[in-house]
């Protein structure tokens, strides 16, 4: 009898360690996989063009409705940087106080650089810049200009701007749900990668796209 049941309880035991040994694979394995599936899934949806993001961000409730390269002056560029420059338009119902910002840019070759500032030690191909104080009036039809000056020695001859978050003075963030397709699109990417790029760029002077229409004739 005392046979019987140390067989019985191996056999017991043994059952229950095939039984948990199961459980762990289909745990490890069998939901990663659907999740890796929803994931890929997700992806394909969220992915667009740079047109069709260009759309989406005309929709939001901050957007950019011109940007431009100033040149302050041709030779003292350490005391008169050049800046890159945005106009921003509220069209929420809510008053800003706080806007983050992001430039991506590129040289006269349309090859992608890192964007650095005057007296900036942290260049990166999507610059984030704080506007603090921004002061933007909800619904109003003025527009706000905001800069970012650039290193004396800025290689930047094509940048583009996009609105990253904004805080307003309910001390409530909103962040810009199409960040990551504005990455995928443009950051750290040549433009002649970028599909329709000539219309949604900013050129530093007009001659550097005639020229460049000119190299691809």
């Amino acid at each position: 009898m005392k046979k019987k049941t140390k067989v019985s309880l191996l056999i017991g035991l043994g059952i229950i360690v095939i039984f948990l040994t199961s459980l762990f694979i289909f745990k490890t394995f069998g939901p990663q996989s659907d999740s890796n599936a929803k994931d890929r899934s997700l992806l394909k949806i969220n992915t667009k063009s740079a047109s069709e993001l260009e759309e989406e961000l005309n929709k939001q409730p901050v957007k950019i409705v011109n940007s431009a390269y100033v040149v302050k002056d041709e030779r003292l560029k350490s005391l008169y940087p050049d800046a890159i420059t945005a106009d921003l338009k509220n069209n929420s119902d809510k008053d800003i106080k706080n806007i983050m910002m992001g430039y991506v840019a590129w040289d006269k070759n349309g090859l992608p650089v890192k964007v650095k500032g005057h007296l900036d030690f942290h260049p990166a191909y999507l610059r984030k810049v704080l506007v603090q104080d921004g002061n933007m009036a909800a619904k109003s039809t003025d527009i706000y200009t905001t800069g970012y000056e650039l290193d004396n020695e800025t290689s930047i001859a094509i940048f583009k701007p996009i609105v990253l978050e904004y805080e307003d003075f309910d001390g409530k963030t909103w962040k810009n749900p199409e960040i990551d397709n504005f990455k995928k699109i443009y950051e750290n990417k040549k433009l002649s990668d970028i599909k329709g790029y000539k219309e949604l760029v900013t050129y530093k002077e007009q001659e550097n796209q005639q020229n460049e229409e000119q190299q691809n004739q």
